[in-house]
C-alpha cells in the first residue's frame, strides 16, 4: 500500500523500483528510451506493459479517424471544387464562414451537439454511447461508429489562410504596364 496507509518499507520499495534515487535526467532517458522502440514500459497498477492495453486502443482510435478521412475528404473536395468554381458566391462565402466557425468549436462541443440532435428523441439515428468489447474490431460495430466519426468531420479538413489573398492593384492590370 502506498500513500498514508503504506507503510515506510513498501515506499523505500516503490522508490527502489521507480529509479528515484537515480538523477532526474537518468530517470526520464529511461522512460523516454523506449518510446522509440514502442515501448513505453510497464504499468503502476497493474505492472502489465503498457502496449499491450494500447494497441486495441490504438486500432479502434485509428480506423475511427479512417472513418472520418472517407467522408471528409470527399465532402471536403466537392463542396471546394463548386466553391471554387463560384468563387466570391454564396456557396464559397457561406462554406468559409461555416469552416471558420466550426474549426473553432472544441471537438467535445460538436459531440455534444451531436448526441443531442442524433441520439435522443429529436432524430434517434444512433446510440448516445458507443460501447465496444475489447478484442471486438470496430468495424464490426458500424452503427457505434457513426457519431464518434461524424464529430470529427468538421475538424477534419485543414483549416485554410482566414486572410484573402490581396487583389493585385488596377494599375498592374492595365495593358500599358505588361507592354510598354
Amino acid at each position: 500500500t502506498w500513500g498514508e496507509a503504506g507503510s515506510t518499507g513498501s515506499l523505500r520499495d516503490l522508490r527502489r523500483h521507480l529509479g528515484c534515487a537515480q538523477w532526474a535526467m537518468h530517470q526520464y532517458a529511461h522512460v523516454v528510451g523506449g518510446l522509440p522502440r514502442g515501448d513505453p514500459g510497464n504499468s503502476l497498477t497493474s505492472g502489465q506493459p503498457i502496449m499491450d492495453d494500447l494497441t486495441p486502443r490504438l486500432s479502434n482510435s485509428a480506423f475511427l479517424v479512417l472513418v472520418a478521412a472517407v467522408i471528409s475528404i470527399p465532402l471536403s473536395l466537392f463542396i471546394g471544387s463548386i466553391a471554387a468554381v463560384r468563387r466570391d458566391g454564396i456557396l464559397d462565402e457561406v462554406s468559409s464562414f461555416l469552416q471558420r466557425v466550426l474549426a473553432s468549436i472544441p471537438e467535445f462541443v460538436i459531440g455534444l451537439a451531436l448526441i443531442a440532435l442524433f441520439a435522443t428523441s429529436v432524430f434517434h439515428a444512433f446510440p448516445a454511447v458507443s460501447i465496444i468489447a475489447p478484442g471486438s474490431p470496430p468495424w464490426s460495430h458500424l452503427a457505434a461508429i457513426w457519431l464518434p466519426a461524424l464529430t470529427l468531420v468538421p475538424v477534419a479538413p485543414p483549416p485554410t489562410p482566414l486572410t484573402p489573398a490581396p487583389a493585385p492593384h488596377p494599375a498592374l492590370r492595365s495593358p500599358s504596364t505588361c507592354h510598354p
